[in-house]
């Protein structure tokens, strides 16, 4: 897996941190007929249907007037130009059907190019955030935008929050030729994937890891190695990939809880997936290149 760029990562983008402080320059490039907005509708990216998959939606100045009054976010500078996102959840039909669809960018993600699929999610990610911290979460005061977007603060208590991503790991636990292989009950049907869980207040990724497959399993490991990372926006995660080393095959235990069942896969066993009804997490997921990763150990 190394030397490969996850999913939703590589937007090739100059964040310009610098711009963010300077709004008269900002609104300056958001009026320029060169800055693009990427339009977020009820956490959907806007995009087009090609030969070859989808491509993203950027609007010029002339297809933005369409929304009417909106907050931009700066995202950054690409190829000189400025783009921004924003979100138009309000509208009940946004008047931009000539130009694309909206679409869940987990479902199509893989059929974007890359770059086009991390700008994506950068603006679905960032749109998000605003949208669930309109408030504060010290004094409940009401919170504006600030710096492009990228801190929003608070109105009575002037408190600076931040964009901020949740830390998740995600590990391939193996032993031998076998691994070990989950499902949750809201999950497609046949859909089996790898462990994970969010990282917890005083505690390494590392220790993460060893605690999240106990506690879902009821199996020990160690060995725990880092692999990639990927970011996640749905809504707001950074999933942290690792392997880890099962001392025996012990069969797990699940709770019903977290897991509806788990069970250990020889590479043989996930070869015959298809056969049995049985299939692995989508091919952009970091799930997916941590299974396939080590299919290809063999």
């Amino acid at each position: 897996m190394a030397g490969r760029i996850a999913h939703f990562s590589g937007a090739d983008l100059d964040r310009a941190p610098d711009l963010r402080r300077d709004p008269d320059r900002l609104a300056a490039l958001f009026r320029d007929a060169g800055s693009r907005l990427l339009p977020i509708w009820r956490t959907q990216n806007l995009v087009r249907a090609t030969e070859l998959g989808y491509s993203a939606v950027a609007l010029s100045g002339a297809d933005a007037v369409r929304l009417g009054p909106i907050e931009p976010i700066f995202l950054g500078l690409r190829n000189e130009l400025a783009y921004f996102a924003a979100d138009i959840s309000s509208d009940s039909e946004p008047a931009l059907a000539d130009l694309g669809e909206f679409a869940d960018l987990r479902q199509i993600g893989a059929l974007l190019p890359q770059s086009a699929g991390a700008l994506l999610a950068y603006a679905r990610g960032i749109t998000f955030w605003h949208g669930t911290h309109r408030f504060c979460n010290r004094c409940g005061g009401e919170t504006r935008s600030e710096q492009g977007g990228h801190v929003r603060r608070c109105v009575a208590c002037v408190t600076e929050h931040y964009p901020r991503s949740d830390p998740a790991v995600i590990m391939l636990v193996a032993h031998g030729d076998h691994c070990l292989l989950g499902r949750q009950a809201v999950w497609p049907t046949g859909m089996l994937s790898v462990l994970a869980g969010f990282v917890e207040p005083g505690e390494t990724l590392e220790e993460a890891v060893v605690r999240e497959v106990f506690e879902e399993t009821g199996i020990k490991v160690g060995d725990v190695r880092y692999v990639s990372s990927q970011p996640w926006p749905f809504p707001a995660s950074l999933m942290i990939g690792f392997t880890a080393r099962a001392a025996s095959l012990e069969a797990p235990m699940v709770d019903g809880m977290e897991l509806e069942s788990a069970a250990w896969f020889s590479r043989a066993d996930i070869q015959g997936f298809p056969a049995r009804g049985l299939f692995l997490p989508r091919p952009h997921s970091i799930a997916r290149r941590l299974i396939e990763d080590w299919l290809e150990r063999a």
